[in-house]
């Protein structure tokens, strides 16, 4: 006779150790299961705003060493993700510094600070 046949499904492994847990496993349990659904739903979200970044930056300094900083400010408007984000910022900073006038080096730092913030 095989001597594993006698025990039971519930006497085994991780679900012998909740049930042993008592009721202090139960919230754990259900905390698991809300952090899996979360790591999920997060990740399902980043891989929706994936762009090509490389590519995008790629576009937008070309379009920029060509002087046509509205285009490649509508470009990164038109992306989707944290990289057009951060560009889209700078290019309207440096957009409102241009028309202003502003010195090249204050227009630079300002830019800097403005995509880091």
């Amino acid at each position: 006779m095989n001597p594993l046949a006698n025990t039971s499904f519930l006497d085994t492994g991780a679900l012998k150790l909740l049930l042993e847990g008592g009721l202090f496993m139960w919230p754990l349990l259900v905390l698991l299961v809300l952090a899996i659904a979360v790591i999920i739903e997060r990740y399902r979200s980043l891989k929706l705003l994936e762009t090509n970044a490389d590519e995008l930056r790629e576009k937008a300094t070309t379009l920029l060493s060509e002087d046509k900083v509205e285009e490649s400010l509508a470009l990164c408007d038109a992306a989707r993700g944290p990289v057009p984000a951060v560009l889209s910022c700078g290019l309207r900073k440096y957009l409102v510094l241009r028309r202003l006038n502003y010195d090249q080096a204050q227009m630079e730092q300002q830019v800097i600070k403005s995509m880091e913030n």
